[in-house]
């Protein structure tokens, strides 16, 4: 039965089903929520439970744009959506995207907030007024001239925001717009949303697979099971209480110390909060769950060396004076700020940046005097960006493209590739393209395609955003035997569990100079005002246990 219009509803879905072509399986099925204004939701559910595609249909973006077949009714404002003009309902309901750059037109900070402005035909002095306001809402006073390909990853993503409040946008959705940027400023943006919500009574929809730092303000939380069906609908903490099995089958990753609460009487979402009520035999019972971190191995044989490695990009130096080597069956992090050197130091390493200056050796031999495929016979890149290295037309093709080059049986392919696609959750998506996979899909296949061909050493660049807790397992499994068959892998990221979790060593770039090489356990002993110097923070892991442990005896605990 059809619902009445909510008039105090800036989103409502009635019996909504979506699918991306008439001949495709619904990718949402049977929606009906609402949304009232100063929510903040959290839209949750396992990768390719077609969280983004949700989002889209609520702004507008579909199925206004593309092939898609919509089914039920969806209304902003009170308003069918039929009786919105096209690209109306965006000057209401804005999007913060993984990659803010796909968001930019134009070349300069004011430029980019005064484009949109422009669009709604908004009075040269109120379009002042309203940048010089979004500027000192999103702490970029003084950055109007600035460009944004210079900009920093946070930087950018607070133009992106910047643009949105100039607009007047009244409900923003934030489709993991932080999964790239360095902790700190991803915690700092965080809290300046915090800060905006407040100021100006704004609606905010969450997806982030990291929910550290939000659940403390998060009011209510939808959560969609794989086959894209609302499976909880409630408060965020009654909902943790009444279902929170259901996360855990869904492969939500909770906060650590919401995760120590289960079977607890009330979760709370406020960690300081949560610390207060502790026992002190409920301490002892937790501390008991924390791993500690492996001692590292003794090094084995280099494999990769640098020996006074410079970068420069029209004389501006982007990497100097790098010496560095990655040894035989070690798991190695970079880490820093963005813009610190650390991707374009990983794509030295694979050969696919030649350096500037020193040298670089592979196996001992210099890379002046080996060809491209030598090189790349035995390392493999994992980008960042998972379309850039997607080959083929179906999953299958693309994850078994490097063995086809191999002296390989096809019964043999065939069955590599079953297992490969088995292990990262993707057995049954064989045929399917790989740019109409999810971002965190995308993800795993490019780390697929790259693992499945056991190189001896595999570089990383970011392979944990998007993933939801089982996909993340995964992906620690495949990196663990790799470390078990003595291969060497090397992870370009701002995950500090993952660093925490998996790293023997880390290295630690600030301006494209290290300043910290070493155990990774010695990192998180230099403290957290030199972590934050440099955009990280302790892994939430790392400060429970100095919390639990005590400060007098922190080093225990690593």
């Amino acid at each position: 039965m059809e619902k009445h219009p909510d008039l105090n509803a800036v989103i409502q879905f009635d019996r909504v089903t979506y699918r991306h072509s008439e001949e495709l399986s619904p990718v949402l099925s049977d929606l009906s929520f609402s949304i009232n204004m100063g929510d903040s939701i959290l839209l949750a559910g396992p990768s390719g439970a077609g969280k983004s595609t949700l989002t889209m249909l609520m702004n507008g973006i579909l199925p206004a744009n593309g092939n898609g077949v919509l089914e039920g009714e969806i209304r902003w404002f009170g308003r069918d959506s039929s009786k919105w003009e096209s690209g109306e309902v965006s000057k209401k309901i804005g999007m913060m995207f993984q990659d803010p750059e796909s968001q930019f037109c134009m070349t300069t900070v004011e430029e980019e907030i005064a484009f949109g402005l422009e669009n709604l035909h908004i009075p040269k002095e109120e379009m002042k007024r309203r940048i010089t306001s979004s500027l000192q809402q999103t702490g970029l006073e003084g950055f109007e001239k600035r460009t944004i390909q210079r900009l920093s990853g946070g930087q950018k993503q607070r133009v992106a925001l910047a643009c949105l409040l100039a607009m007047k946008t009244e409900v923003l959705i934030l489709d993991e717009p932080f999964a790239n940027i360095d902790p700190l400023s991803r915690q700092e943006l965080i809290q300046c949303l915090a800060e905006l919500k407040k100021l100006l009574q704004l609606t905010l929809i969450i997806i982030d697979h990291d929910l550290n730092d939000w659940t403390d303000w998060i009011t209510r939380v939808l959560l969609l099971d794989s086959k894209g069906s609302i499976k909880v609908n409630e408060p965020f903490e009654e909902a943790l209480f009444e279902h929170f099995d259901q996360f855990e089958q869904l492969t939500i990753a909770l906060p650590l110390f919401i995760q120590l609460q289960k079977n607890t009487e009330r979760i709370l979402l406020n960690e300081e909060s949560w610390k207060e009520q502790l026992t002190e035999e409920q301490e002892k019972a937790f501390k008991q769950t924390l791993v500690n971190t492996k001692n590292p191995s003794s090094p084995g044989t280099p494999v990769i060396q640098t020996k006074d490695l410079s970068y420069a990009i029209d004389q501006q130096l982007i990497l100097n004076d790098i010496n560095f080597t990655l040894f035989k069956g070690e798991t190695v992090a970079f880490c820093g700020h963005n813009g610190a050197g650390k991707s374009t130091l990983a794509l030295i390493l694979a050969g696919l940046f030649p350096a500037s200056g020193g040298d670089l050796l592979f196996g001992g031999h210099s890379a002046k005097h080996l060809s491209m495929t030598e090189i790349r016979s035995k390392i493999g890149y994992v980008f960042q960006n998972p379309e850039h290295q997607f080959v083929e037309h179906t999953v299958s093709e693309d994850v078994g493209f490097g063995l086809k080059i191999k002296r390989i049986t096809a019964d043999d392919i065939k069955k590599r590739i079953e297992n490969t696609l088995m292990a990262i959750g993707l057995n049954g998506y064989e045929d399917r393209h790989p740019l109409s996979l999810s971002q965190g899909q995308k993800r795993r296949l490019s780390v697929a395609s790259m693992t499945i061909d056991d190189l001896d050493v595999l570089l990383l660049d970011e392979p944990t955003y998007g993933q939801d807790a089982r996909s993340m397992q995964s992906l620690i499994a495949m990196l663990e035997e790799r470390k078990y068959k003595q291969k060497t892998t090397l992870l370009v990221t701002h995950d500090m569990e993952l660093i925490h979790r998996l790293a023997d060593r880390t290295l630690l770039l600030s301006k494209g100079e290290v300043q910290y090489q070493g155990h990774t356990s010695g990192l998180w002993e230099l403290g957290e005002e030199f972590l934050k110097n440099h955009g990280l923070l302790l892994p939430p892991s790392v400060k429970l246990k100095q919390w639990i442990g005590g400060r007098r005896n922190v080093a225990s605990y690593y």
